[in-house]
């Protein structure tokens, strides 16, 4: 598992901690509560929190009861002629459902270029809310800075369900 995967999936351990019951290791009750500093034995997880970035996802429809975020860890390397730079991104989707039951969840959506838009599709009646996701092979800074490199663009849907993300390409 590469660095950044690990540095994610850490992330998402964050995340469900944070939303803890109470037992956990921090917790409010009335006016007693205390405040601690208990070191995560978890270098992955600084890093996420260090250097990922949440990127825009718009809010899903009211009937499609489910949370989703998407974030991104940029990747820095040799870039052809452009130089050494980011060249880019590791995306990850968090999702989750709303009611009580439903388990959050991280999931690796692979190494590319920019985001171009998300934007929920489908209608009402499908039994699981679709996102979709335009992107590019490259980060778009990255094509002034290299003439002649191919721009590729691919279009998918992401099916969320309560334990699983399919990708459906879509062009």
């Amino acid at each position: 598992m590469s660095l950044t995967t690990r540095a994610i999936v850490a992330a998402a351990v964050l995340v469900a901690a944070a939303g803890a019951a109470p037992g956990s290791a921090v917790h409010a009750q009335g006016s007693a509560f205390e405040i601690g500093a208990t070191r995560l034995a978890n270098d992955d997880l600084a890093f996420a929190l260090l250097w990922g970035e949440p990127v825009y996802v718009p809010p899903a429809p009211p009937e499609a009861e489910v949370r989703v975020r998407v974030w991104r860890v940029p990747l820095e390397r040799s870039c052809g002629p452009a130089g050494h730079m980011i060249c880019g991104y590791h995306y990850y989707v968090a999702a989750g459902g709303l009611g009580e039951g439903s388990e959050p969840a991280v999931y690796d959506l692979g190494e590319f270029g920019s985001v171009l838009a998300l934007r929920w599709a489908g209608r009402p009646s499908d039994e699981s809310p679709m996102l979709e996701l335009s992107a590019l092979n490259y980060p778009v800074f990255v094509y002034p800075r290299w003439p002649g490199l191919r721009r590729q663009q691919r279009v998918v849907r992401l099916r969320i369900s309560s334990d699983t993300i399919t990708v459906q390409r879509v062009r």
